[in-house]
């Protein structure tokens, strides 16, 4: 199954189903949380896959939380959950490149 992601700019994002959506039937097969360890919203933003497509992950930050806010997602898109959280890594980033994972 192909899998895209959709980053829900408050406080979670979404794995959805390619071939239901081209198909126009209800294509999202999961919505998760992305916790940034406090009350702030996540306000998720880049997305970027592994070659395999088995993890994205995803950028985001607090609002003007200063610098070292920013938190990047690791995504495992197979088991549907948020499998990691880098924090501390710049200030309200909002891209990330192709990377690659074990």
């Amino acid at each position: 199954m192909k899998k895209i992601v959709s980053t829900n700019f408050r406080t979670n994002m979404d794995i959805i189903d390619v071939a239901k959506a081209v198909e126009g039937q209800k294509a999202t097969i999961a919505c998760l949380p992305l916790s940034t360890g406090s009350h702030d919203p996540s306000r998720s933003r880049g997305v970027a896959y592994t070659p395999d497509n088995r993890f994205a992950a995803i950028t985001g930050a607090p609002p003007k939380a200063g610098q070292n806010s920013s938190i990047v997602w690791i995504i495992d898109l197979q088991d549907k959950k948020v499998a990691g959280r880098v924090t501390q890594i710049g200030s309200e980033s909002y891209m990330i490149g192709y990377f690659s994972a074990p």
